[in-house]
Protein backbone atom coordinates (compact mmCIF):
# COMPACT_ATOMS: atom_id res chain seq x y z
CA UNK A 1 0.00 0.00 0.00
CA UNK A 2 0.86 3.70 -0.52
CA UNK A 3 0.11 6.83 0.71
CA UNK A 4 1.06 9.74 2.64
CA UNK A 5 2.04 10.29 5.85
CA UNK A 6 0.32 12.86 8.70
CA UNK A 7 2.15 13.77 11.87
CA UNK A 8 0.69 16.35 13.90
CA UNK A 9 2.76 18.21 16.48
CA UNK A 10 1.99 20.84 19.70
CA UNK A 11 3.20 23.97 18.78
CA UNK A 12 4.28 27.23 20.67
CA UNK A 13 3.48 29.95 17.78
CA UNK A 14 1.31 29.38 14.73
CA UNK A 15 3.38 32.18 13.47
CA UNK A 16 6.97 31.58 14.14
CA UNK A 17 5.89 27.79 12.69
CA UNK A 18 4.75 29.12 9.16
CA UNK A 19 7.69 31.58 8.76
CA UNK A 20 9.68 28.81 9.48
CA UNK A 21 8.08 25.76 7.47
CA UNK A 22 7.67 28.20 4.57
CA UNK A 23 10.27 30.84 4.42
CA UNK A 24 13.44 28.07 5.71
CA UNK A 25 12.21 25.07 4.37
CA UNK A 26 10.76 26.05 1.91
CA UNK A 27 7.12 24.02 2.92
CA UNK A 28 4.13 25.34 1.41
CA UNK A 29 1.14 26.08 3.59
CA UNK A 30 -2.45 24.53 3.07
CA UNK A 31 -5.26 25.38 5.49
CA UNK A 32 -5.03 27.54 8.90
CA UNK A 33 -7.24 28.41 11.06
CA UNK A 34 -6.17 30.68 14.68
CA UNK A 35 -5.24 27.25 16.31
CA UNK A 36 -3.77 25.06 13.70
CA UNK A 37 -2.33 24.96 10.11
CA UNK A 38 -1.05 22.35 7.99
CA UNK A 39 1.86 21.62 6.30
CA UNK A 40 2.93 20.66 3.12
CA UNK A 41 6.21 18.71 4.37
CA UNK A 42 7.93 17.95 1.44
CA UNK A 43 4.66 15.96 0.02
CA UNK A 44 3.20 14.86 3.77
CA UNK A 45 0.90 16.58 5.57
CA UNK A 46 2.10 17.99 8.64
CA UNK A 47 -0.24 19.18 11.07
CA UNK A 48 0.73 21.76 13.80
CA UNK A 49 -1.06 22.93 16.44
CA UNK A 50 -1.45 25.81 18.88
CA UNK A 51 -0.79 23.49 22.32
CA UNK A 52 2.58 25.47 24.08
CA UNK A 53 1.81 23.80 27.38
CA UNK A 54 2.15 19.93 24.90
CA UNK A 55 5.70 21.11 23.05
CA UNK A 56 8.10 18.10 24.31
CA UNK A 57 11.09 19.63 24.63
CA UNK A 58 13.95 17.85 22.90
CA UNK A 59 16.22 15.07 24.32
CA UNK A 60 19.50 13.62 23.09
CA UNK A 61 21.33 10.59 24.32
CA UNK A 62 25.27 10.14 23.44
CA UNK A 63 25.89 8.07 20.28
CA UNK A 64 29.27 7.67 18.78
CA UNK A 65 30.76 11.37 19.29
CA UNK A 66 28.17 13.41 19.40
CA UNK A 67 25.01 14.13 21.57
CA UNK A 68 22.53 12.97 19.08
CA UNK A 69 18.22 14.02 18.81
CA UNK A 70 16.36 10.53 20.16
CA UNK A 71 13.40 11.61 19.22
CA UNK A 72 13.12 13.55 16.12
CA UNK A 73 10.90 13.68 12.60
CA UNK A 74 12.14 14.30 9.14
CA UNK A 75 12.68 13.56 5.35
CA UNK A 76 14.99 11.36 2.98
CA UNK A 77 15.81 13.46 0.06
CA UNK A 78 17.40 12.69 -3.41
CA UNK A 79 21.04 14.22 -3.17
CA UNK A 80 20.41 16.56 -5.17
CA UNK A 81 17.42 17.74 -3.62
CA UNK A 82 19.18 17.63 -0.33
CA UNK A 83 22.36 19.64 -1.29
CA UNK A 84 19.77 22.32 -2.25
CA UNK A 85 17.91 22.28 1.13
CA UNK A 86 21.11 22.18 2.93
CA UNK A 87 22.19 25.28 1.07
CA UNK A 88 18.98 26.85 1.70
CA UNK A 89 19.39 26.23 5.38
CA UNK A 90 23.34 27.44 5.69
CA UNK A 91 21.68 30.86 3.79
CA UNK A 92 19.53 31.46 7.16
CA UNK A 93 19.40 32.18 10.18
CA UNK A 94 18.27 28.26 11.39
CA UNK A 95 19.66 26.46 14.52
CA UNK A 96 22.26 23.46 13.13
CA UNK A 97 21.93 20.29 16.04
CA UNK A 98 24.35 18.44 13.41
CA UNK A 99 25.81 20.07 10.76
CA UNK A 100 25.79 18.08 7.39
CA UNK A 101 27.63 14.68 8.00
CA UNK A 102 28.15 11.25 6.38
CA UNK A 103 27.03 8.33 8.66
CA UNK A 104 27.84 4.65 8.41
CA UNK A 105 30.44 5.46 6.45
CA UNK A 106 31.91 2.72 4.39
CA UNK A 107 28.56 0.77 5.02
CA UNK A 108 25.31 -0.23 3.07
CA UNK A 109 23.25 1.87 4.51
CA UNK A 110 26.17 5.04 4.31
CA UNK A 111 24.27 8.03 4.66
CA UNK A 112 24.31 12.27 4.51
CA UNK A 113 22.42 13.74 6.71
CA UNK A 114 21.77 17.15 8.98
CA UNK A 115 19.38 17.80 11.77
CA UNK A 116 17.78 21.49 12.54
CA UNK A 117 15.81 22.91 15.57
CA UNK A 118 12.51 24.44 14.64
CA UNK A 119 11.34 27.39 16.63
CA UNK A 120 9.34 25.01 18.90
CA UNK A 121 12.37 22.94 19.63
CA UNK A 122 12.07 20.02 17.83
CA UNK A 123 14.40 17.84 15.87
CA UNK A 124 14.15 17.79 12.36
CA UNK A 125 16.63 15.27 10.31
CA UNK A 126 17.30 15.51 6.50
CA UNK A 127 19.30 12.95 5.20
CA UNK A 128 20.18 11.39 1.74
CA UNK A 129 21.48 7.64 0.35
CA UNK A 130 21.84 9.21 -3.32
CA UNK A 131 19.84 9.76 -6.16
CA UNK A 132 17.64 6.69 -5.30
CA UNK A 133 15.59 5.30 -2.66
CA UNK A 134 17.08 1.57 -2.73
CA UNK A 135 19.52 1.68 0.14
CA UNK A 136 16.66 2.98 2.22
CA UNK A 137 15.48 0.04 3.98
CA UNK A 138 18.37 -1.94 3.25
CA UNK A 139 20.35 -4.05 6.07
CA UNK A 140 23.76 -4.78 6.57
CA UNK A 141 24.00 -8.50 7.03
Amino acid sequence: MNGLFHKSIAVEGINETVAFYRDVLGCSIGRRTANWVDIDFFGHQLTAQLSPKNVVPMDTAWRGNRFFPVRHFGIVLKKMDWDVLRKRIEDSEAIWLIEPSVFYQGELNEQESFFVKDPNGYAIEFKTFGEDYERVFMRNE
